[in-house]
C-alpha cells in the first residue's frame, strides 16, 4: 500500500475548508462580514448562490449599504437611527426628488442687502453693505434652513440664524464649511488707499466669530502688488483656494493655501497659468480645473501634493472644447460645482459624497456679424467628477511626464451632455451633487419655469424608489418589495454596481412635449433622457454631438425667481435679485 502524498492531502483538505467556511456561517455571521466591504462586493456577491442573493435581499442594513452608495451618498455618524430607518429616510429623499414633490414650503426672512453669499451644508449665508461702509462690508448673517428632520417620524425643523451687526473685519468675499465650523473672509482694506502689499484671509469659527482653533495662523496671506477687482473663494477640506484679478494685471492668478498649518501649496500668476485662463473649480482636495477661453475653449486638469514647496501644480491634461467655425470666438467660459464638506455634519442620517458631483461648465461664444439676433449664444458641457479623475489617475499609474491634450471627439461626445443655456445664472449654488436646477425664460403660454437635471441616471432596479409601504419604520421589510413607480431607462452594455445607462434609448422630449412623461402626485413632469443631443450647426465645425444620460423634472408652482440655489434636500428661490444695494427680504425654501 502507498501512503498518501502529506501536501496533497494538507492541499485538498484546505481547499475543501475554504469552499464550505463561508456558506456554513450562520446569516448573521455573513451579514456581519459584508458590512465590511464596498457595495460592488456586496452586489457580486449576489450572482455566487441564491443562498447569498436571498440573504443579501433581506438585509436591510446591506441594501442600505447598496441604496447609499448608487443615490452617490456617504452614511452620517452613528444616531439612534436603525439601518431600516435610514434606509426608509433613503427612499423617501430619493421619491421626493424624482418627482419634486417637497415636504413643506417654508419662507425664511433674510433682510437687508447681499453683498456675498454662500449655501454650505444647509446654510444660507450672506454679509450685507452698509452706509458709512464702500470698500466691503462689516455685518454677517447665517441662517440655518429648514429641514424635514432626522428621525422617521421626525416633523419639520425650523430655520434658526446667527446674526453679527459687526464682525471686527471689512470683508469683500468669504466661503464657509459648516462641518468644520469654519468661515474664510477675504479682507478688504477699506483705509488702505494707497498700493496694497498683502492678500489676507482670515479665518474665523462661526459659532463664536474667534481665530479658528484648528487654524495655526489667524490669517492666511500672501503678497500681491495691485488691488483686488474681483475674486472667488472655496473650501475643500484642509485647503483654502482663490481665483483673484488685480487691477493693471492681464489676467488672473490663483492661490491655494493649506489653512491648517498657513502653507502655500500652490501659486500661479496669469504668467504662469494656461493662456485665457478664465475660471477654476476644485475636483478634490489636491486637484483642480482651469477653464481656458483660447481657440476652442480648454478644460484643464491640475493635481498638486502637500507639503509642495514648489508651489508648482502637475497639470495632467488639456481637454478641449468642441472645434469652431469661423469668425465664432469664445468670449468666456466659466465652472461650477457643489460645494464640499468636510464631514457629515451630527444628526444627519446620510449626505453626498464629495467624489460624486456634477461640474457644469459655461461657454458664452461670439459670431460676426454681432448685432444680429443670437450672435451672443450660450451653451453648457455637464460631466462627473470621474471624467476629470479618470485622466489623474491614469497619470499617475503610466507615470506619465508630459501633459496631454485631448480633442472633443476623444472625451467628449461619450461622457458628456452638451447643451444650450436658455437662462442666465444670476445666482451660484445652482448645482449639488448630481442635481442641476435651471431656471428657463419665460413663455408666453407657460411663464417662468424650473427644471431640474438629475445625471445619477443608472441602469439598475436597486435605484427606483420604493413606496412608503415597503420598508417599514422598524425595518422588517427589505428591498425584494416591487418599486412603486420606476423610471424607464433604456438597457445598458453590462457592467458592475449599477453603472451609468448607455446611450440608447427613445427620443428626448423637448420643453414642449414634457406632458407627456410620467406625471407625479404633485404635478411635476419627468422624462429620462438617455438619446443624443445635437447642437448648434451654425456655431461648431460639426453639430456636437453628446450622450450622458440625465433625468428631467420640472415642476408646478415655483417661481417666478430672479434665481433658484439646490442643496441635498432643498430648492432655494429667490424672489428679490438683491445685491449690494438693494433688499433681499425673504428666500423661499421648499424641503424635500
Amino acid at each position: 500500500m502507498i501512503a498518501p502524498n502529506f501536501s496533497e492531502l494538507t492541499s485538498g483538505c484546505v481547499e475543501q475548508a475554504c469552499r464550505s467556511s463561508l456558506f456554513d456561517l450562520p446569516s448573521e455571521l455573513i451579514i456581519e462580514v459584508l458590512r465590511n466591504v464596498d457595495h460592488c462586493t456586496i452586489l457580486r456577491c449576489c450572482s455566487v448562490c441564491h443562498r447569498l442573493k436571498h440573504i443579501i435581499d433581506d438585509a436591510l442594513e446591506l441594501q442600505y449599504i447598496i441604496e447609499l452608495a448608487l443615490d452617490g451618498m456617504v452614511d452620517g455618524p452613528p444616531s439612534t437611527l436603525s439601518p431600516g430607518e435610514r434606509l426608509l429616510l433613503l427612499r423617501r429623499r430619493r421619491r421626493a426628488w424624482h418627482f419634486l414633490e417637497w415636504s413643506k414650503q417654508h419662507i425664511v426672512p433674510m433682510p437687508g442687502s447681499c453683498q456675498a453669499y454662500e449655501l454650505v451644508g444647509g446654510v444660507f449665508a450672506k454679509t450685507a453693505s452698509t452706509d458709512f461702509i464702500v470698500a466691503g462690508s462689516r455685518h454677517f448673517m447665517a441662517t440655518w434652513l429648514p429641514s424635514t428632520g432626522t428621525g422617521v417620524a421626525a416633523g419639520d425643523e425650523g430655520p434658526r440664524t446667527l446674526t453679527r451687526d459687526d464682525i471686527g473685519i471689512t470683508t469683500r468675499d468669504f466661503a464657509i464649511d459648516p462641518s468644520q465650523d469654519l468661515i474664510v473672509f477675504v479682507k478688504s482694506d477699506e483705509l488702505n488707499f494707497g498700493m496694497p502689499d498683502t492678500l489676507t484671509l482670515v479665518l474665523r469659527a462661526i459659532s463664536t466669530n474667534e481665530p479658528h482653533p484648528e487654524a495655526r495662523l489667524p490669517t492666511l496671506t500672501c503678497s500681491v502688488q495691485f488691488p483686488l477687482n474681483s475674486a472667488f473663494i472655496q473650501i475643500v477640506d484642509d485647503v483654502v483656494g482663490m481665483l483673484f484679478y488685480s487691477e493693471f494685471e492681464r489676467g488672473p492668478r490663483i492661490v491655494i493655501w493649506n489653512w491648517h498649518d498657513g502653507s502655500i501649496l500652490v501659486d500661479r500668476s496669469h504668467y504662469d497659468l494656461p493662456h485665457l485662463t478664465w475660471d477654476f473649480s476644485f475636483l478634490s482636495s489636491r486637484a483642480y480645473i482651469i477653464t481656458c477661453a483660447a481657440g476652442p475653449g480648454s478644460i484643464e486638469i491640475f493635481t498638486f501634493d502637500a507639503p509642495n514647496p514648489s508651489r508648482v501644480p502637475v497639470h495632467v491634461a488639456k481637454l478641449q472644447l468642441p472645434p469652431l467655425q469661423p469668425r465664432v470666438q469664445v468670449v468666456g467660459v466659466t465652472a461650477h460645482t457643489g460645494p464640499f464638506v468636510a464631514r457629515v455634519p451630527a444628526g444627519v442620517p446620510f449626505a453626498p459624497n464629495n467624489d460624486e458631483r456634477l461640474h457644469v461648465v459655461s461657454m458664452q461664444y461670439r459670431t460676426q456679424p454681432q448685432d444680429m439676433p443670437g450672435s451672443m449664444p450660450r451653451f453648457c458641457v455637464v460631466f462627473k467628477n470621474s471624467l476629470p479623475m479618470e485622466y489623474i489617475r491614469k497619470y499617475r499609474e503610466e507615470k506619465l511626464q508630459e501633459c496631454a491634450t485631448v480633442l472633443w471627439h476623444s472625451w467628449g461626445p461619450m461622457k458628456t451632455r452638451f447643451l444650450p443655456q436658455l437662462a442666465p445664472f444670476q445666482w451660484l449654488r445652482y448645482v449639488h451633487g448630481m442635481r442641476w436646477v435651471v431656471p428657463i425664460l419665460p413663455v408666453a403660454e407657460r411663464g417662468h419655469r424650473v427644471q431640474v437635471l438629475d445625471f445619477n441616471v443608472r441602469n439598475t432596479r436597486r435605484q427606483d424608489f420604493f413606496a412608503t409601504s415597503s420598508a417599514s419604520g422598524d425595518g422588517e421589510s427589505g428591498s425584494r418589495s416591487a418599486p412603486a413607480y420606476s423610471s424607464h431607462v433604456a438597457p445598458a452594455s453590462p457592467s458592475d454596481c449599477g453603472s451609468p445607462s448607455s446611450c440608447h434609448g427613445p427620443p428626448a422630449m423637448s420643453p414642449s412635449e414634457l406632458d407627456n412623461g410620467v406625471r407625479s402626485a404633485g404635478g411635476a413632469r419627468v422624462t429620462v433622457h438617455t438619446n443624443v443631443d445635437r447642437v448648434a450647426e451654425s456655431i461648431f465645425v460639426t453639430p456636437v454631438v453628446s450622450f450622458l444620460p440625465y433625468r428631467l423634472a420640472e415642476p408646478t408652482g415655483m417661481g417666478p425667481y430672479s434665481g433658484v440655489m439646490i442643496d441635498e434636500e432643498r430648492l432655494i428661490g429667490l424672489e428679490h435679485p438683491a445685491f449690494s444695494n438693494g433688499d433681499m427680504k425673504h428666500i423661499h425654501v421648499f424641503t424635500m
